[in-house]
């Protein structure tokens, strides 16, 4: 039976009150910024290329009620290379809020077994990449079924989702305008 072993971890930044925008109700300041991630690694914690996160069909991450939608699912991870330069596969969802959250992991295999895990979220007071629980092991019991593209309904509106990461110096608006400057220069 295929397998790989994962970690669960997240991310954190504070972002200064002066900057952070407000909660739904208009009365909280989300001042944490932080990336929930599953990193698919090998049995010794090291990254390899033997683990392929194609046994994995997607991560979903489900942060609770308090945020809308409740859920966030990763049908595709990105290859990550850490301080040691060795690449895994992650699957992630970055967030902002005011509070810390616990949330429940579901691994659905290719062949549809599933694994639910919980990670609560570490929030410090500056930027790092915590401690990531233990080395878990997710089996897929099933026969694997190739992964399917994903179909869009024909209506359907879709959006691709950039992460950009600058100083703390450069606001949001400095970025715009550079942007909008870059492309009106290339278009002459």
């Amino acid at each position: 039976m295929p397998s790989v072993d994962f970690v669960v971890g997240n991310s954190y930044q504070k972002i200064s009150r002066s900057r952070a925008r407000l909660d739904r109700s208009g009365r909280h300041s989300k001042v944490h910024d932080w990336t929930l991630f599953l990193d698919v690694i090998n049995s010794d914690g090291q990254s390899s290329t033997n683990s392929s996160p194609d046994i994995i069909e997607r991560v979903t991450f489900d942060l609770g009620p308090s945020f809308s939608p409740t859920t966030f699912t990763c049908w595709t991870p990105i290859p990550i290379v850490d301080h040691r330069g060795r690449t895994k596969w992650r699957f992630k969802t970055r967030q902002q809020t005011y509070g810390s959250v616990n949330a429940t992991i579901k691994i659905r295999g290719a062949g549809g077994t599933t694994l639910v895990t919980t990670h609560s979220i570490l929030l410090g007071n500056t930027e790092s990449e915590h401690l990531k629980g233990p080395v878990q092991q997710f089996v897929e019991n099933r026969p694997m079924k190739p992964l399917k593209a994903l179909k869009l309904n024909e209506n359907q509106n879709f959006g691709i989702e950039l992460e950009l990461s600058s100083s703390n110096m450069i606001t949001d608006r400095m970025i715009a305008d550079m942007i909008n400057n870059s492309s009106s220069r290339s278009s002459d």
